[in-house]
């Protein structure tokens, strides 16, 4: 992947509820290769947070991702919800991917992250269309998933409208 990586956690939906952690925010780290990128705090805590940041990246010859997400506010190794392993090779063939990949921690599943991922051979100016897409994609999440409503694990694109 000589190009750039547009990485989006857009929400996520954690099994586990410790007291500690029911109103905390949490983040994620992204790692490529030796690069690692943190997002801003998730906009909501507790079991359903919502992001609203990105990360670009160019991952080099690296197909492998790792996202991490953990709590903000706790300390190490407290603070690690789970984590998931993001083959790249679906973006670079397709150019754009969303998907919901299973979090992991100590060998026990502890919920689900959902990612959209974007992929240009060159540089991401900001007024591509993969950036106004993530941006209507965090509208429809605030706004169908506000206060932890969670419809389901229906398709998480919105329906492009009639041009």
């Amino acid at each position: 992947m000589l190009g750039t990586l547009l990485l989006k956690p857009l929400e996520a939906k954690i099994h586990e509820e410790r007291e500690e952690t029911a109103n905390l925010e949490s983040y994620c780290v992204v790692t490529v290769a030796n690069t690692h990128v943190e997002s801003k705090p998730s906009k909501n805590g507790g079991k359903y947070p919502i992001w609203e940041d990105a990360v670009t990246i160019r991952p080099g010859q690296d197909l492998n991702c790792t996202i991490q997400l953990l709590y903000k506010g706790l300390n190490a190794p407290n603070n690690l919800v789970g984590s998931a392993q993001i083959n790249l090779q679906d973006v670079e063939q397709h150019g754009k991917t969303s998907k919901w990949y299973e979090l992991t921690a100590n060998g026990n599943v502890t919920g689900q992250i959902l990612v959209e991922m974007a992929y240009s051979a060159g540089e991401y100016p900001p007024d591509k269309v993969y950036l106004s897409e993530a941006s209507k994609l965090i509208n429809h999440y605030t706004t169908t998933h506000a206060a932890g409503k969670i419809k389901g694990d229906e398709d998480p694109i919105p329906e492009e409208e009639e041009k």
